[in-house]
C-alpha cells in the first residue's frame, strides 16, 4: 500500500497511508499534532486536521458557576436590593469576568492548559450572563431601558456569543474553519473592548490600582498567546517528506 513518511522536529515520525488520508482528509491526532498542519506527500499537499479535541471540564466550570452564584446572592442577600446592590453585582462580574477571559484567552496554545482554556471561557460566559441579568435588572429599576443600546457592550456580547456557539460546535464536531476564524476575531475583538472598559476609555467604570491590575494581566494573557502560538506553529513544523513504498 502506498504512504508517505512525515518527520517532524521532535525527532519522531509515523507512517501514514494514503488512501485514508485521501478517503476522510484527515490523520489522527498523534500524527498532526494541532489542527490545520500541512504536510507535503508525494502525490500534492494535503490539509490534515486533528481530530483530537479537548474534553470540557466541568468540574471547573460547575466550581465557577456555583462560586460565582454565591457570591451574588451573598451580595444581594446582604443589602437592599437597590441600585448600589446591583452596581456592587455588576463591578464583581464584571472583574470575574475579566480575570477568567484572560485565562482562557492566554491558553489555547499551551501544551498543559489547552484542556482548560475552553472551560475557563465558558466560566467566563457565565459570569458573563450574570453581569447582563444585573444590567437589565438595574436599567429596570431606574426605567432608563434606552441605555440598553450600547453598541461597544452588544458588539461585547455579540463576541460572547460566537466564542460559546463555537465551543459548543467543537464539542460536536460540527464547526467550520471559517467559523473558528470568526470566533478568533471575536476573542480579539473582546479583548480591546474589555481592556479598554478597565483602562477607562468607556464611561461606567473608573480607572484605578484594581483596574492597573487587571489591564496589565490582560496584556500580559495577550503576550502569552501570541508568543505560545508562534512556539507551537514552529515546533510542529514539518521538517522533512519522503514517500516509501
Amino acid at each position: 500500500m502506498t504512504g508517505f513518511r512525515v518527520t517532524f522536529d521532535l525527532k519522531f515520525s509515523y507512517p501514514v497511508t494514503l488512501p485514508r488520508v485521501l478517503r476522510t482528509g484527515t490523520a489522527p491526532a498523534y500524527i498532526t499534532g494541532r489542527p490545520g498542519i500541512k504536510m507535503e506527500s508525494p502525490h500534492g499537499s494535503a490539509g490534515f486536521r486533528t481530530e483530537a479535541r479537548p474534553r470540557l471540564q466541568w468540574r471547573v466550570i460547575s466550581t465557577v458557576a456555583l462560586a460565582l452564584s454565591a457570591l451574588v446572592v451573598a451580595e444581594l442577600s446582604s443589602h437592599r436590593i437597590d441600585q448600589d446592590t446591583l452596581r456592587l453585582v455588576l463591578r464583581t462580574t464584571a472583574r470575574t469576568s475579566a480575570l477568567l477571559f484572560a485565562a482562557g484567552f492566554a491558553t489555547p496554545f499551551w501544551p498543559r492548559l489547552k484542556s482548560y482554556s475552553d472551560s475557563l471561557l465558558l466560566s467566563f460566559s457565565f459570569s458573563q450572563i450574570l453581569h447582563l441579568i444585573a444590567i437589565v435588572w438595574l436599567v429596570t429599576i431606574r426605567n432608563t431601558q434606552r441605555a440598553l443600546i450600547d453598541p461597544p457592550g452588544l458588539l461585547a456580547y455579540t463576541c460572547v456569543a460566537v466564542i460559546v456557539f463555537r465551543i459548543s460546535c467543537e464539542q460536536a464536531s460540527r464547526v467550520s474553519d471559517g467559523f473558528r476564524q470568526l470566533e478568533t476575531v471575536a476573542l480579539y475583538v473582546f479583548w480591546l473592548i474589555i481592556t479598554g472598559a478597565f483602562a477607562g476609555f468607556f464611561p461606567g467604570i473608573r480607572f484605578s490600582g484594581l483596574h492597573l491590575s487587571i489591564v496589565l494581566f490582560l496584556c500580559a494573557s495577550l503576550v502569552i498567546r501570541l508568543y505560545s502560538r508562534m512556539k507551537m506553529h514552529r515546533s510542529w513544523r514539518p521538517i522533512e517528506t519522503s514517500s516509501q513504498p
